[in-house]
This record gives C-alpha cells, sequence and structure tokens, in this order.
C-alpha cells in the first residue's frame, strides 16, 4: 500500500522508442558518410575543370562554384544551429572557409585565391547571421526525440568562449593580411556573396521545419528564380542571356546541393522546433 508522499513523488515512466536510442548514432553514421561523398564529389569536380576547361560557362565550373558556395552554408548553418562548444563550431568555420576558398582558387583562379576567401567568409557570416536570427525567435534544432525537453538554458558566453572566439579571429585576419584581395571588384563579390546566402537559409528553413513537399519545391523554385535575378541584376549582365542561364544552373545546383544534404539531416531525425515544441 502506498502513502501520499509515494504516490506524489514517483517519477513517471517515459518509454524511449529504439528509433530514439539510435537517433544520435544514425546521425553521426550519415554525417561520415555524406563528409566522405562530399570529399570525393570535390575531387572529381577539381579534376574535371582542370582538365576539361576553367572558363566561366564551363559546367564542370559552375559546379565547383556551387559546390564551394553549398558546403560553407551547410557549415554555417550547422554553426549556428548547432550545440556544440563555441570554440569547435568558430574552428569549425573558420577552417572550411579558408580551405574551400583554397580549394576553389585550385579551379584556376589562383590569384584571386585571396578575395575567394574573402567572399566565403562574408557568405558564411551572414548565413550565420540568419541562424541567429532564428534562435532569438525561439527556434532551436532538435532530434526526434528531443521534442519533449525543455528549453535549452539561455546563451551564456564564458571566458573559454572569448578566447576562442578572439583566436578564431586572429586567425582570420592573419589570413587575410598575407593574401592578395582584388579591391577593385570586392564590393560586386560581397553583393553575390550576399544573394547566395539567401540560399542555405532559405532552403535550409524549407526543409528543416518539416513543410509539405510540393511548398518545398515551389520554395526552392522561387529560391533559384529569386537568386538569379539578384545575380544577373547587380552583376549587370541582364542582357546577356547566356550570363543568364549559367547563372540561373548556379542558383539552381547550389540549391540542390543544399537540398540534397539537408534530405540527409532529415532522415537523420533532425528538425527545427519553436520554444512550445511545436514545428
Amino acid at each position: 500500500m502506498t502513502t501520499l508522499a509515494e504516490t506524489t513523488t514517483a517519477a513517471p515512466t517515459v518509454r524511449v522508442e529504439p528509433r530514439a536510442r539510435n537517433a544520435a548514432i544514425i546521425a553521426w553514421t550519415l554525417a561520415v558518410l555524406f563528409v566522405t561523398a562530399a570529399a570525393e564529389l570535390n575531387i572529381v569536380t577539381l579534376t574535371w575543370v582542370r582538365v576539361g576547361g576553367r572558363e566561366w560557362p564551363q559546367p564542370g565550373w559552375i559546379l565547383m562554384i556551387a559546390l564551394s558556395f553549398a558546403q560553407t552554408g551547410l557549415v554555417a548553418l550547422a554553426c549556428g544551429l548547432g550545440r556544440q562548444h563555441l570554440a569547435l563550431r568558430a574552428w569549425m568555420f573558420v577552417c572550411t572557409a579558408a580551405i574551400t576558398g583554397f580549394y576553389l582558387s585550385r579551379g584556376g583562379e589562383e590569384s584571386r585565391m585571396g578575395t575567394l576567401m574573402v567572399m566565403l567568409f562574408f557568405y558564411g557570416i551572414l548565413v550565420l547571421t540568419g541562424t541567429w536570427l532564428l534562435q532569438l525567435r525561439g527556434w532551436r534544432l532538435v532530434l526526434a526525440h528531443e521534442q519533449q525537453q525543455t528549453r535549452q538554458p539561455p546563451w551564456q558566453f564564458s571566458v573559454a568562449n572569448l578566447f576562442a572566439t578572439t583566436t578564431c579571429a586572429a586567425l582570420l585576419l592573419g589570413i587575410l593580411r598575407y593574401v592578395q584581395i582584388e579591391q577593385e571588384e570586392l564590393l560586386l563579390d560581397m553583393v553575390v556573396s550576399g544573394i547566395l546566402a539567401v540560399i542555405p537559409l532559405g532552403v535550409g528553413y524549407l526543409m528543416l521545419t518539416r513543410q509539405r513537399p510540393a511548398l518545398v519545391i515551389l520554395g526552392i523554385f522561387g529560391v533559384v528564380l529569386a537568386t538569379t535575378f539578384a545575380f544577373v541584376n547587380f552583376t549587370g549582365d541582364y542582357q546577356d542571356y547566356q550570363s543568364a542561364v549559367f547563372a540561373f544552373f548556379l542558383m539552381l545546383f547550389t540549391s540542390l546541393l543544399v537540398f540534397g544534404a539537408l534530405v540527409i539531416v532529415r532522415l537523420a531525425g533532425y528538425h527545427l522546433v519553436r520554444g512550445n515544441g511545436k514545428g
């Protein structure tokens, strides 16, 4: 026979589904497989560009640009929405932007390596800013079995985080100090980076909030058209039909690469929910 105190203090038994227990393992396995496939695709594309042609109209060169921005955008999304230590996320972001800028310059624009790094840093920071705005509005990235958990603790900025941030800033400034940057086209490059930053933010929101498939397809198509129009308008190539076509394919490839990666993220069980647990 139980007493009143025992009845009120007994903790309820929560049944954990097998998928919930294995969600983290599934997520890490898919992440490793995705990174491996992405690395192989980068190598194949770089070989294609260096052998087949390095000019802008070449399909391989467009795919290489799309790969670089899509991967940097995905890492920026992971760093902005992730819950790892701030130092780890900061180092991952800085290293990804630097390595991707170096990779992109190997396609035939070695002299623009510094400019490409600056573009990717700026692009990634814009994506990070978008994820922080989402978090300020109460959105967070969770696994499927974490929907009933309480809210995350408020942001804390420790001495270790301050040291990690200043170290990354020093590393970034050191990289930019010893690379050549084209001042004449820097403003236009920043505009292009800002336009491309819309893609991972828009596609990421559509995919991770678990919208209906029809809405996702229409939304991605709208993002592609909007970014293509902005790109050709700001670069002054709107009278060149060929440039507009290749700009469209650049936005399309980038969107599809981000979409494909986020399909894997959704299969792993991750999605965005608001503070009350409703995505």
